[in-house]
């Protein structure tokens, strides 16, 4: 169902309200992909002078980024995490006054958002001298060539690749130095709107969740049956429990568990997801992503994992529920237009790094008045609406 009508809506005199709203629920008719990308590049070139991060010797947590590509694209997801997860002068909150003689440290262990965080770049071994130039105090870690592909002359990587590398011990173990606790995975589809709060270094595995599944196939193979499935394009982990996971459950432990809860709780899925669940589909269980062996792995294992809800106040995908529009940090797959341009639009005017690249946008969307109520006048602000 691509269109949605709204017929009418009772006003405070209890009269139905006329309204017809034509709006796409696809992003193939009103896609924001574009928008985004403007939008990270208008705020790189905005940055003058460009900010040098500090590197904090203390910090147990780092945000890593795997990236073959370093362009403008990629230089500005980098400066739009570095703003809000390592910032050079921390601001205390304007709500939250505090002596001006007491210094506060750059990682504030009594803050409620999470800062403090060193950054590692893994990238393709030519654009080292451009990385460091520009990112000093960032740790440059190169691809091994046996991961590389080339296309159209520029070095990039597999999905496949991707996956094995973030599957191995050798990546937790080692590529990660093991000072660090916590470990943040962000991809250059990744947008930070605005801080993230603290606790959600205390779990395990935590990021914007994919439970909202299309198909069965992909249902039966992805969700985890008691929690969520976390996407790791942008992901908070335990560094020793993703460890912990690759050397204690394997692909087959989770086959096993998956065939055996469809067994257990195949009626309780079919009433509450309307599926069917009668017979196991043909799964390839060596094509799992990271995302989806990781998120059944910490179930297995009873790792601490956010639920749905709680996933949406760190970090969105596909689902982006309304009550935290407002609120969420992170938006992962802006070039995937799971957003529409009108939601992207608001969404990106309600943060105080983006708001001013998207003024003219804003103020080009129509709002929709109803002559016919007179004492409360219905306005209709255009939004991606769901089936």
């Amino acid at each position: 169902m691509l269109f949605r009508f709204v017929n009418n809506i009772i006003n405070t005199r209890g009269t139905p309200i006329p309204i017809v709203m034509l709006q796409p629920n696809s992003d193939i008719y009103n896609p924001s992909d574009k928008l985004y990308d403007r939008v990270l590049c208008s705020y790189l070139h905005s940055l003058n002078p460009l900010p040098k991060y500090e590197y904090h010797p203390n910090s147990k947590k780092v945000a890593v980024m795997i990236e073959p590509r370093y362009d403008d694209t990629t230089i500005a997801v980098l400066y739009n995490f570095m703003h809000f997860m390592a910032p050079k002068d921390v601001p205390e909150p304007k709500d939250v006054p505090e002596p001006k003689d007491v210094p506060k440290p750059k990682d504030d262990p009594d803050s409620d958002v999470s800062r403090g965080w060193n950054f590692m770049f893994i990238s393709h071994a030519s654009h080292e001298s451009a990385v460091k130039e520009r990112f000093p105090h960032m740790n440059f870690v190169a691809i091994d060539e046996k991961y590389i592909e080339m296309r159209n002359g520029a070095p990039n990587i597999s999905i496949e690749s991707y996956n094995n590398i973030m599957m191995s011990t050798e990546f937790w173990e080692n590529t990660i130095p093991d000072r660090y606790d916590v470990v943040c995975i962000f991809q250059r589809d990744c947008i930070m709107y605005r801080p993230f709060p603290r606790v959600f270094e205390t779990y395990s595995y935590a990021g914007a969740s994919f439970g909202d599944l299309l198909t069965e196939n992909e249902f039966m193979k992805c969700t985890p049956f008691y929690s969520v499935g976390i996407n790791g394009g942008f992901s908070l982990r335990n560094r020793k429990h993703m460890s912990f996971c690759i050397s204690t459950v394997s692909m087959e432990n989770v086959r096993k568990y998956r065939e055996a809860q469809f067994t257990i709780l195949r009626d309780v899925y079919e009433a509450k997801y309307k599926i069917s669940t009668k017979r196991l589909v043909d799964i390839n269980w060596a094509l799992f992503s990271e995302d989806v062996y990781f998120s059944n792995a910490c179930e297995i294992l009873g790792f601490f994992v956010p639920d749905h809800y709680h996933c949406a106040q760190l970090a969105v995908e596909m689902k982006n529920p309304s009550i935290l529009s407002g609120k969420t940090s992170v938006y992962h797959g802006w070039n995937k237009s799971y957003q529409s341009f009108n939601d992207a639009v608001n969404y990106l005017s309600q943060t105080e790094l983006f708001a001013k690249f998207v003024a003219t946008e804003k103020a080009s969307i129509p709002k929709v008045v109803q002559e016919s109520s007179k004492l409360t006048p219905v306005y209709v602000l255009p939004t991606n609406l769901s089936d």
